[in-house]
Order: C-alpha cells, then structure tokens, then sequence
C-alpha cells in the first residue's frame, strides 16, 4: 500500500504542517534545482526532452480552457481550433467529458532527441506524439508564461545536466502571452554559456517572432531557424 500526497505551493501559508512534512531527501536533485528557479519539471526514463512555455488561444490558454471546462460549445470550440490549425499545423481531437465535446490540439514535432515547447498541455501532447512515435520522452519541463531569459537558460542546462544522452533539441514555441525574443534570447546565451555541441532547431511562431529571427541570425550559432512544424521535423 502506498499514498503520494501533493500539495498546491499556493496553498503553503495555509497548511504548514504539511509542508513540514516533505523529505527533499526523496526528491530527484534535477526536480530541485528546478523548483528553485521556479520551474515545473518532472524527470523521465526517456532520452527526448520536453520544454514548456505557457500558450494562449484568442486570449485563453489551451489548458485553462480545458481544465476550467470553458472550451466547449459556447466558446465555440471548433472555430478557435480551425484558427490554430491553420496557424500552427495542428491536428484537431474530440474529448467527450461528463457529456460534452471539447476540442484537443496536438502538435507533431518528433525526429529529435531533446524538445523544447510552449505550454504544459503542449509538452504532455508533445510527450504523447513521442511516445506514438516509438520515442522516450526524457523529462516533462514547462517554465511558464512570464520567462525569463535567465529561466530559459537554466532550464537547458537542466535538459543537459540529465543523465540520458541528448542529441539534439527542437524548440517550438508559440508565443502570446511569452515573446519570442525572450526565447530566443535564452537558446543564444544557453549554447553559449553550455558551449553545446549538439544541434538545435527553433521553430518559432507569436509575439516579437521577427526580432527572434534576428538574434538567431546575428548570433552566428549553430541554431536553425525555421518556420513550420513541418521544416522543424526535416530538419
């Protein structure tokens, strides 16, 4: 017989006893080092990694709106994903929950062994495509929707700092509510500050994407840019 219990951090001022409670002994050491820079990190036995920044659809997140059960026929499910289809290469699922219809966006971007994405509903879509595609996702990683460049930094060198051998990593970001410079920005002074040797492919799309471009471009590493998902898996 087990129990796992995890408690909301928000939730900490209110329940302190429970917190005092936790072993950080049993704790995975990567785990940690990530909850200290505050991001939300949970390590697999795979060896492709998984990155997520929080992503939003004509104002609402993918997760929220799911999770909160808005995403159904008054919020016109099928028109916000026709619109992220075509934008973003999407394909459409149907979710049937308590008897209504919610629509599910999953997005194809395999071939590589380390990912970096937006969103924790787009890095758990991302874990499922590499596991349907006969891969082992090394780690669940979403850093959230106000990243920084500092966040974005430490969350490769956490992605690299893993035991399983990482061969490449593909960064797909959808940016709203997160600027893609901001990324970008991250990518260029992690590979740099790693000297990584391994190559990484961006696939950018959102807010400030054209500036992205640009730091890329002038940074002279080995960091392809491209724009679909489609490229992205080419490559």
């Amino acid at each position: 017989m087990d129990c796992k219990i995890l408690v909301d951090t928000n939730a900490q001022y209110r329940q302190e006893d429970l917190f005092k409670l936790k072993d950080r002994s049993q704790e995975d050491a990567l785990e940690m080092r990530a909850a200290a820079a505050h991001l939300n990190y949970i390590r697999l036995e795979g060896d492709i990694g998984c990155l997520g920044i929080t992503n939003f659809v004509e104002g609402k997140s993918v997760k929220s709106c799911v999770q909160m059960g808005r995403w159904n026929r008054k919020s016109d499910p099928v028109k916000c994903c026709q619109m992220t289809t075509e934008r973003y290469q999407c394909n459409r699922y149907t979710l049937t929950l308590l008897g209504h219809s919610y629509e599910w966006l999953v997005a194809f971007f395999v071939e590589y062994r380390d990912c970096l994405v937006n969103g924790a509903g787009l890095a758990m879509a991302t874990m499922d495509i590499i596991k349907l595609h006969g891969g082992e996702p090394a780690n669940f990683l979403d850093v959230g929707g106000g990243a920084t460049v500092q966040q974005v930094t430490e969350a490769f060198r956490i992605i690299t700092d893993d035991k399983h051998q990482v061969h490449a990593i593909l960064v797909n970001i959808f940016g709203g509510i997160m600027r893609c410079d901001v990324i970008a920005q991250g990518i260029i002074n992690a590979a740099r500050e790693l000297n990584l040797k391994i190559p990484i492919v961006v696939r950018l799309q959102g807010t400030k994407v054209d500036d992205a471009k640009a730091l890329i471009a002038q940074s002279e590493m080995r960091i392809l840019a491209c724009d679909n998902l489609d490229e992205a898996a080419r490559l």
